[in-house]
């Protein structure tokens, strides 16, 4: 099977069921956020499962100097955080940006490494996913212990005029690259696609769904990819299940960390709103995963 077809099956309730909501006013919004934390957990977290293994290889080092440069980059983070908020989570918005950018245009040995673009294409993707929800968003702040700090995170995200201004750019670059004969046509067409069925979704979907298409099916599954063709370049007899047994142990590690802060943070063990907690564990899981993948496609031939 292939991995088009393979995503097209998986995205095929998530069609089905936006369109019997959008046509017919049923109510499936459990369903939606059900199935879609189903797909994260199988298939987004993993695909950092197997940081430690990039970091062996490119860097022959041994596991217990990545433990140590995993771990103090993660907790500086999380430190950082409590002591300023509101820059830590715009550094981990654009740290997201190039992160999605460089990761989506990995396969092209011109479009990654042109830094700008590469960012302004992730903060597009970012601000449109969030901007649309802006209502959810609101409603969910309110629900928390620090609603003055998301709601200057919500203020940026409201300004349409930012939001317009990264699709623009990004639009602009692309022309002038397929101009100035750096991308086929083709690839600028595929790109017009991709950008559009990601639109189309955060317009006529809810904030999870949007998460969920762009996340997994935009970016998880497409590195997944190129992890699995990264072990089996070196071992042909390498195989799916094999795969899976490499990303296994440090996924069900992130499982439990993760489920077990969130516990508590739910018993008030920790004094600390589910939403902040959220963006702390994301932002310092992104940031030394983004360093180690960043060091995957600087050595990864195109």
């Amino acid at each position: 099977m292939s991995a088009t077809l393979f995503k097209l099956l998986l995205l095929i309730p998530l069609i089905v069921t936006n369109v019997c909501s959008q046509l017919y006013g049923f109510d499936v919004m459990h369903f939606e956020v059900a199935y879609s934390l189903i797909l994260i957990f199988l298939l987004g977290i993993p695909h950092g499962a197997m940081d430690h293994i990039i970091f062996k290889k490119e860097r022959k080092q041994y596991s217990h100097l990545f433990t140590a440069f995993y771990w103090t980059l993660g907790l500086s983070n999380a430190v950082l955080w409590f002591f300023f908020p509101l820059e830590v989570t715009f550094f981990f918005i654009l740290l997201s940006a190039f992160h999605f950018g460089e990761a989506q245009f990995s396969n092209h040995a011109y479009l990654k490494r042109q830094l700008v673009f590469v960012i302004c294409w992730g903060m597009a993707i970012i601000s449109l996913l969030l901007s649309k929800n802006i209502p959810q968003l609101a409603a969910y702040v309110q629900s928390n212990h620090n609603p003055v700090f998301y709601q200057q995170v919500l203020l940026y995200l409201e300004n349409q005029q930012i939001v317009l201004g990264f699709v623009a750019i990004t639009l602009l670059f692309k022309v002038y690259y397929w101009a100035s004969n750096k991308i086929t046509g083709y690839f600028f067409l595929r790109e017009f696609l991709f950008f559009s069925t990601i639109m189309l979704f955060m317009n006529f979907s809810s904030i999870v769904v949007g998460i969920t298409t762009f996340f997994v099916f935009g970016h998880s599954l497409h590195v997944l990819e190129q992890e699995y063709r990264y072990l089996k370049k070196d071992n042909p007899s390498f195989g799916l299940l094999d795969f899976v047994k490499v990303i296994f142990p440090f996924s069900i590690l992130s499982y439990v960390m993760g489920g077990l802060l969130f516990a508590l943070s739910l018993f008030e063990v920790l004094n600390i709103s589910q939403a902040s907690l959220i963006l702390i564990m994301l932002s310092s899981l992104t940031l030394p995963h983004a360093v180690v993948m960043h060091i995957f496609y600087r050595t990864k031939r195109s």
